[in-house]
C-alpha cells in the first residue's frame, strides 16, 4: 500500500505540474486506489509547511472552464470561497458555496472536492452530484 501521507503531498502539488492530465496524475499518485482514506487533515498537513501553493492552486482554479470546484482568494470580508458548479452551468452557482477564514482549510478543502470530483468523473463519465 502506497503512504497515504505521500499521496497526499503529490496531490497538493498538482498546480506545479504542466505535463501530465489530471487523469493520468490521480491514477499515478496512487489517489485513485485510495482517493477513501485520504482526508483532509491529510492534506492540512502538508500545506501547512508549503503554504505557497495556496496562490497556485488559486491560479489554477481560474483557469478551469469544466465543471468542478472554484477556489478564490479572501475577499474584503476575509473569507476564502469555494463554489461548486456542474458541467453545463458556465457561471458557478453562488447557491453552492462553502467560505473559510483559515486559508489552508479552505485549499485543503478546495482540493478534496476537486481531486474527488475529477476521481469521480474519471470512473463513472459523469460528475457527482454534490448537492
Amino acid at each position: 500500500m502506497e503512504n497515504l501521507k505521500d499521496i497526499a503531498q503529490t496531490i497538493c502539488r498538482y498546480p506545479l505540474i504542466n505535463d501530465k492530465s489530471i487523469k493520468d496524475y490521480l491514477k499515478e499518485s496512487g489517489f485513485m486506489e485510495h482517493r477513501q482514506d485520504i482526508c483532509v487533515e491529510d492534506l492540512k498537513e502538508y500545506l501547512e509547511s508549503h503554504e505557497d501553493l495556496i496562490n497556485k492552486w488559486i491560479g489554477w482554479s481560474d483557469k478551469r472552464t469544466d465543471f468542478g470546484w472554484t477556489f478564490s482568494n479572501a475577499g474584503e470580508d476575509g473569507y476564502y470561497r469555494i463554489t461548486g458548479y456542474g458541467i453545463k452551468d458556465p457561471k458557478p452557482n453562488l447557491g453552492h458555496e462553502l467560505t473559510f477564514k483559515s486559508s489552508i482549510d479552505a485549499v485543503a478543502t478546495y482540493i478534496s472536492l476537486e481531486m474527488n470530483a475529477w476521481a469521480q468523473f474519471n470512473e463513472n463519465k459523469q460528475p457527482r452530484k454534490w448537492f
